[in-house]
């Protein structure tokens, strides 16, 4: 009779560990440990859902999935179909805006991984938030002039 630990590992997504007892050229797994790995499901949170301007804001890029050791590879912001420059850098999957202005309303994308690729054999997963910034209209005085172009719209 003898004990002996064997490590599977399948498909590369879950490591199982068995305590075999052979007893008379009989096996029998007497402890079965299973250790699943799962590519990460990622969500983007806000510190302030109605947004104001001149106020400000954490984004904070969050993750869960075996091994949770994560690498946050960016977080970029888009407006529709339009990439726009960040000029806030994010640190660890958070982006900590100071003092919010229009141009920061989009939608902000987190993409992170953890080595493990999700079923379409795909290593960085996202998630996103869509921001809106409100803000104050801006009156013009009445002897304030301004040039454009005309149409039958104004």
């Amino acid at each position: 009779m003898g004990r002996h630990r064997i490590y599977f590992n399948f498909l590369s997504f879950i490591n199982v560990s068995c305590m075999v007892i052979i007893i008379r050229h009989d096996y029998f797994c007497s402890q079965l440990h299973y250790f699943m790995k799962d590519a990460p499901a990622v969500t983007v949170d806000l510190s302030n859902t109605d947004p104001e301007e001149d106020t400000s804001l954490l984004i904070s890029c969050k993750a869960t999935g075996r091994p949770n050791r994560y690498t946050y590879t960016s977080m970029f912001q888009t407006l529709g179909a339009v990439s726009i420059p960040n000029t806030h850098l994010p640190a660890n999957g958070i982006i900590d805006i100071k003092n919010l202005k229009i141009k920061d309303s989009g939608t902000y994308t987190c993409l992170v991984n953890n080595g493990i690729a999700d079923r379409n054999n795909k290593l960085d997963q996202t998630g996103n938030v869509t921001v809106v910034i409100k803000a104050s209209p801006k009156v013009l005085l009445e002897d304030t002039k301004s040039a454009g172009a005309t149409s039958s719209r104004v």
